[in-house]
Parts: structure tokens; sequence; C-alpha cells
């Protein structure tokens, strides 16, 4: 039999795809883009080595996250279609689907990163950096890409429902990020371990395969030797995590159905679990489908963990900076400042999971067509789905409103010294941005789940689309901002720039909401019609 077969057809069907190619060219276009504007715009004498940093940087984050999300979801598809079990009924073992499965997912993102790679070199043409440099960050970003897909099937091969794959995932990726710079912070501090100790572990977290990449250089090898080192141990966690994926699936393959519990993530004690926290569910959702579809959204423990130490993390440096002098407060503010950022970005992941995941599979396992032959009209599922979502999110909505006013206290806090009205206009704008964004960025998340389902054959797929929107215009304001600092901007200019940036964000989520609500009201029947026409035949 030949070797790896599974991976050996995805392959083949990956070679007569379009979207192989297409999401190839894509990439390669968005990032000659970017790489034109910071060519054209950016100031400075180091324009080169400034824009490999930003365009590496802006892959990076790409890598990191793409991988998570098109993984995911691999394996828990085929559990909950219910084909899984029959995969395992062939001579195939664990290890032949696990990587079957890891190169399906990872072949458009690989052909995508592999079309961007020769836009990194235009700063090498340039004689901005070395060739060690571009040769070693390249790598760091394909070990980056291979980790942060066998994360996702990791995840994916321990649970039974996607919300609990990708929330398992996404906190497993930050830990792996995050947790040894912070430790190796930690240690600095406390001056009690040796440098060459803390560096190392500080090399644990890919982030240091990027920032070492680039200061690689062919004569001083220490920051390429970092890099490799830090590579290395992204590639060798990407194999570990593959090979104990492999393990579950031939542990637990065969069981090819959710089990009771968390097939129905409500059910028993977890049905006890929601009523404990939601005590009033029944008088808010008035609508018959929005109490079936609240039932069905799962609990993301690990979710929940991410938004609690979170939370934990912002009340302490909060604390520092409202406590310490101004030399070491104005670090923790900014600390605090990022904290925040990073709870918004998981509120609206969790935000998407619970207003897609649940009636993904809804579609998925045949209930749509189900639904229609009811009395509930599609309208009214519309509805009800909002109300469920909106009931599941309100406590760490209000949560983050509560945690930007605390914020905006700040900004009258004397050890900060914030006297000068342009920086407060900047972080006012930040901060009452960020609480703005919580109330209209909901609708298109919810609008664009309910959309996107019926039109994607994918989670990961509606996940993406339904994020864009409201992750993709933050990130576009920061660069453009960044872009107008570097020519000299003054401080007047930039602060309506920062407020007019942030009413952007906010229009641009609004119009999306929008679309997205008109393109359901027209045509939300026929979308609906043609899901069921061409949906496959699942096994029973």
């Amino acid at each position: 039999m030949r070797s790896l077969p599974i991976a050996h057809r995805e392959l083949i069907v990956a070679g007569r795809q379009s979207w192989t190619y297409h999401t190839r060219v894509l990439a390669a276009v968005l990032l000659t883009a970017l790489s034109a504007v910071l060519l054209g715009f950016s100031g400075g004498g180091s324009i080169p080595q400034g824009t490999f940093k930003i365009v590496s940087s802006t892959v990076f984050a790409a890598c990191l996250l793409g991988g998570m999300f098109l993984s995911a979801d691999s394996i828990v598809a085929e559990r909950r279609n219910g084909t899984l079990g029959l995969l395992f009924l062939t001579p195939l073992g664990g290890f032949d689907v696990s990587t079957g499965k890891l190169v399906a997912c990872g072949i458009r993102g690989l052909c995508a990163l592999l079309g961007i790679l020769p836009i990194l070199a235009v700063p090498l043409m340039m004689g901005g950096i070395s060739g060690t440099a571009f040769w070693t960050t390249s790598l760091g970003l394909l070990a980056t890409f291979a980790c942060s897909s066998a994360i996702g099937l990791w995840a994916s091969a321990r649970s039974d429902s996607a919300p609990a794959a990708y929330s398992l995932a996404l906190l497993l990726l930050l830990a792996f990020c995050a947790l040894p710079p912070f430790l190796g912070w930690m240690m600095r501090e406390s001056a009690l371990f040796p440098p060459d100790f803390v560096l190392h572990v500080e090399l644990l977290s890919p982030i240091g395969s990027l920032a070492y990449g680039w200061m690689a250089d062919s004569v001083a090898t220490t920051g390429r030797n970092r890099a490799l080192f830090s590579a290395a141990i992204s590639l060798s966690l990407a194999t570990l995590l593959t090979l104990l994926a492999a393990r579950q699936l031939q542990r637990n393959g065969r069981r090819d159905r959710p089990r009771q519990s968390e097939a129905k993530p409500n059910s028993n004690a977890g049905a006890t679990h929601a009523r404990a926290h939601q005590p009033s569910a029944k008088n808010v959702l008035t609508n018959p489908f929005a109490r079936q579809y609240a039932q069905r959204i799962s609990r993301t423990r690990a979710l929940e963990w991410i938004q609690t130490l979170g939370l934990l993390a912002f009340a302490g440096f909060q604390l520092a900076a409202f406590t310490l002098p101004d030399r070491t407060a104005i670090p923790m503010f900014i600390t605090a400042m990022l904290v925040a950022y990073g709870l918004h970005v998981v509120f609206k992941i969790r935000t998407a999971l619970a207003a897609g995941a649940p009636w993904f599979e809804e579609i998925q396992q045949g209930g749509l067509e189900l639904l229609l032959s009811t009395p509930l009209n599609l309208y009214s599922l519309r509805e009800g789905h909002g109300q469920a979502v909106r009931n599941h999110v309100s406590r760490q909505r209000w949560t983050l409103t509560i945690v930007n006013l605390v914020l905006c206290l700040n900004l009258i806090d004397q050890n900060l010294d914030i006297n000068d009205a342009t920086i407060r206009t900047i972080f006012l704008s930040l901060f009452l941005g960020g609480i703005l964004s919580l109330w209209v960025d909901l609708p298109t998340l919810i609008h664009g789940a309910f959309l996107h389902s019926l039109r994607q054959r994918k989670l990961g797929s509606v996940l993406t689309r339904t994020l864009l929107p409201v992750i993709l215009p933050p990130w576009c304001s920061a660069l453009a901002l960044f872009i107008c600092g570097t020519n000299g901007i003054n401080d007047g200019e930039m602060s309506v720039l920062f407020v007019t940036f942030t009413l952007v964000q906010l229009v641009v989520s609004f119009v999306a909401a929008t679309k997205a609500g008109i393109t359901l009201n027209l045509y939300l029947r026929t979308l609906a019609t043609q899901r069921i026409e061409s949906a496959p035949t699942t096994v029973r």
C-alpha cells in the first residue's frame, strides 16, 4: 500500500482545484500592494528594513492564526458527519489520518505562504537586509505555520465540537506565544536566573524566530543561531502534536459520533450550569428558535479561561499603573491597554463561534431542511439566532465596557501625567471607540455568521469571513497611522487621524452588517433552498 495514502489523495485533489492557485495569487497581490505602500510613503533612511519588518510581521500574524483556523475543524467535521469511523474500517492508522488531515488543511496556507516569500525578498534586492536574515525569517514563518496547524489538528482530535476545538487551539496558541516571553520578563526582573537560561526560555516562543530572524547576519551569527533554535522548537512542537493527535485518533477514532454529554453541550450538568448562570434566559428569549439555539451553543471552557486570566492580568497591570510612580506606571498602563485589546479580540472570536458554529452544524446535519417544513419561517429563525447570541455574550460585552471605562480613568491619573490635550484625545478615541465597537461589531458578527453559514462549506471559512470585517480594519488603521507617523505628521494632525480612523472602523463594521442584513432580507429563502439542494448526503 502507498505510504500516507490520505495525504497523497489530498494533494491530488488540491492540485485539481482552482482555489489552490487563486489563494497563492491573492496573497501575493495583497502583500505586493502593502510593500508598495510602505516603500512609497514611509520616511526615514532604512526604508527596505522597515518594510521587511512590517510585511514579515503581517505574514507572521497570518501564519499564527491561519493555520489554527484551517485545521481546528478538520477532524471534528469528520466526526460530526459520521465519516471518521469509516476511515478506521480500512487498514489506515491514526498517523495516516492525522497527516492526511494536516496536509489537507495546510496546503492552502502553504501555497499562499510560498507565493508571499518572493515579495519578502524585495527588500533583499534593495540592499536593506542580508540574505541570511531573509532565509532565516522565511524558515521561522514556515515553522510558525506548521506549529499553528498542528495545534489546531491536536485540538480537533481531542474535541467533539467545533467551538471546543477552536477555543482549545486558541488557548494553547496564546500560551505558546505569550507564556515564554512573560516568564522571561519575570526571570529578568527577579535577577535570580542566569541570562543564558532566561534567553532560552524566551526562545521557546515562535516570536523569537521572527525577532532574531531580523537580526540574522552571515558574519555575526548570534541572531541567526537564536532564530534557528526558536524555529526548531516550533517544528519539534508541531511534530509532537501531530503524533499526539495520531495517538488520540488511534485510541478513539472509531467512535465517529460525539458523546452524549458533548453532542448536547447544555444537557444534564451543562444545562444545570447554563440555568445557574442565565436564570432569566426564558424571560429574555421569547423566540422559540432562540431557546433551542441557546441550548446548542457549546461552553468554550478554554476561551473562558483566556478571558478570566486576561481580566486578572488587566486588573494587575492597571492596579500597578495607578499605584506606581510615573516611570514605572506608563509601561504598566501600555501593557494594560494591550491586554484589553486582546480581550476584545477574544470576545469577537467567541461571538463568531457562538453565532456561526451551532447554525453551521444545524445546516450540515440536515436541520435546515427540517426547519423549513415547520410553521416557523426563516425570518423568525434569523430573529431567534440573533436573540440567542446577544444573550450569550451579554455579560462579556458589559465586562469589556467596564474595562474600557477603567482605561478612561487613566486620563486623570496624576502618576501618568497625561496633560497634553492631543494625547488625551488620542487615548479617549481609542477607549470610547473600543466601547462603541463592542455594540457596532455585534450585528456584523451575527448577520455575517448567519449569511456565511449558508454560503460556505467549511466552518473555518465561515469564521474567517465573519471576523475579517471587524479585525482587519483596526490593523489597517494601525498601519496607516504608522505610515503617517513616519512622515512627520504633527501631534494635532495625528489626533485628528486617530479619531477619523476610529470612525472609519465603525463605519466599515456598520456597512458590513447592513450589507449582510439586506442580503438576508432579499435572498434568505433562495440561499437556504440552494444550500439544501446542493448539500451532500450524510452518513447516518
